[in-house]
């Protein structure tokens, strides 16, 4: 059986970074190849098509759009839809998952909710305000009541799981030591 070169995704995995979005086995985490390398076990090479996959890319893409715009724009939230983003890059580029959570700004959201499971106040804050807003929206448009009633306990679900996460303060990212740039390239 051939062995796959050590791959940049697996020298993070090493570090106790997760290199897959929902790669939790430890066992497996060697098992990720190299972009562009192909692996029986691994979950984008081999059991998805190549239409699949793009569908992956495309979504990732514009989940990576809407969070940058979110960064800017103060009623778009960035961080789930950089969580959706890397979710979605896992599934269909491992390259641009690992850009994604390695990248200087993008990144800290991602490490901090696949580390820690944790989401920052202003992350809270404004999903929370962001519901809110929706709701009464909602109100003011004329929206039947049981609708409302439905909608303020999907809100108010959303809004106890985002508070009831554990907080963290930025900056959270982590230097890569200089001998191991050289694994990156």
């Amino acid at each position: 059986m051939d062995k796959a070169a050590p791959c940049p995704l697996s020298v993070v995995a090493a570090r106790g970074i997760p290199a897959h979005g929902l790669l939790t086995d430890p066992a497996r985490r060697d098992s990720i190849p190299a972009p562009g390398q192909h692996n029986k076990r691994h979950p984008v090479s081999n059991s998805r098509s190549r239409f699949i996959r793009r569908i992956y890319v495309a979504i990732a893409f514009i989940a990576t759009g809407l969070g940058i715009l979110g960064a800017v724009l103060p009623l778009l939230p960035t961080t789930p839809f950089l969580i959706l983003a890397f979710w979605a890059a896992a599934r269909g580029s491992p390259r641009f998952q690992f850009w994604l959570y390695r990248h200087r700004l993008l990144g800290p959201p991602l490490q901090a909710w696949y580390r820690h499971r944790a989401l920052s106040v202003r992350t809270k804050c404004m999903a929370t305000g962001l519901l809110a807003l929706s709701w009464a929206t909602m109100a003011a448009t004329g929206v039947p009541s049981w609708a409302l009633i439905v909608a303020g306990a999907f809100f108010s679900t959303i809004a106890a799981f985002l508070w009831t996460r554990k907080t963290v303060h930025y900056p959270i990212t982590r230097k890569i030591p200089d001998n191991t740039r050289e694994e990156h390239k």
